[in-house]
């Protein structure tokens, strides 16, 4: 699904633990992305750490989304 999002142009966000995993996803969206202007980010962090959740939003506060999205 995430491929398929940024392939029709969507900045993606990808969430994961085991950070080699995550980077072969996030290399995967980007590529799909790529001739359209889609592309995808890492979020590498485990959901169940309390400290490592209270960020989860600044990357994308310093991104500049396209009209119309809200993070």
């Amino acid at each position: 699904m995430v491929c398929a999002l940024a392939a029709h142009g969507a900045t993606v966000w990808l969430n994961g633990r085991d950070r080699a995993s995550l980077a072969h996803a996030v290399a995967q969206a980007a590529t799909a992305g790529q001739a359209v202007g889609g592309s995808a980010h890492a979020l590498p962090f485990d959901v169940t750490e309390e400290v490592a959740t209270s960020h989860i939003a600044e990357p994308g506060r310093n991104r500049r989304s396209r009209p119309g999205t809200r993070l």
